[in-house]
């Protein structure tokens, strides 16, 4: 069994391999895109989203335009809270030994998981270039965006298939209506997406899974959420899956921002 101190270093060295490969990408992005608020959101990436009894979690959060290409990681200074909840909505905590990784404080226990972070950053669009906060103490003003990132990822320690249907008080968040341990390929997982505590109906959920190609769209699938919040993904493939889901409102204050965004993701690995 690998040491604390040598999975660390691996994964370490795994990051910084795609970052190396992926920064000329990262460069095209900032440069590409006209707002980078909306076109990149950010999933939590797994070291693995199914380990044995007596393992540290290990995971990064990943930051892209199109899952799973990755344009950068988001370091934990932009990130207000991560923990780990059980199927009883017990929490632990995870801390960050360096500036991209994150790992459990304790070996998990078999039992299923969510992985839960909740990130709000601000951007500001001026003449000058995008700054990273609200209008205030700005100059030459265009618009300004709040984005409440909201992730999630479920994690099956041995072979578990307790409820994950957990309910973290995020913003916005996508609950899994079934634990994917208890799904095959072709069968559909319903998830409900909540904003602010309450469900949410028309929200548009996209989903997709790691390997899809479209040259016209960016997601395997789009669904609507029904009067209750509810909908369903059908679980075409097997492997990583992500689920997002989006909304916005105006920001309350307008002197401080112009909207307020709120994004959810859902990564989990359909065996």
């Amino acid at each position: 069994m690998k040491t604390r101190h040598t999975r660390r270093k691996f994964m370490h060295e795994k990051i910084m391999r795609k970052m190396s490969a992926l920064a000329f990408i990262l460069f095209i992005y900032l440069f590409v895109f006209t707002s980078k608020s909306i076109a990149h959101y950010p999933w939590i990436q797994m070291d693995s989203f199914h380990t044995e009894s007596g393992e540290m979690l290990e995971l990064a959060i990943g930051f892209g335009h199109h899952f799973p290409a990755l344009s950068s990681f988001l370091e934990h200074e932009r990130v207000k809270e991560i923990n780990i909840y059980n199927h009883k909505k017990q929490k632990s905590s995870i801390h960050s030994p360096s500036k991209f990784i994150y790992e459990s404080q304790e070996e998990l226990k078999k039992g299923s998981y969510i992985v839960a972070s909740f990130a709000p950053n601000f951007f500001t669009k001026t003449i000058n270039g995008y700054k990273q906060q609200s209008k205030k103490g700005l100059n030459n003003v265009i618009e300004c965006e709040q984005n409440n990132w909201c992730m999630k990822s479920i994690v099956n320690v041995g072979n578990s298939h307790e409820d994950v249907d957990i309910k973290v008080g995020h913003p916005i968040e996508i609950i899994p209506l079934k634990n994917p341990s208890t799904l095959d390929q072709g069968d559909s997982l319903p998830i409900q997406a909540v904003l602010k505590g309450e469900p949410q109906q028309k929200i548009k959920i996209q989903a997709t899974y790691m390997g899809f190609t479209s040259d016209k769209q960016e997601f395997a699938q789009t669904v609507q959420t029904d009067e209750n919040g509810l909908a369903e993904i059908e679980l075409t493939h097997r492997g990583i899956w992500l689920v997002k889901a989006y909304s916005k409102a105006a920001y309350p204050n307008p002197d401080i921002c112009d909207i307020k965004e709120y994004i959810a993701s859902l990564t989990f690995r359909l065996e």
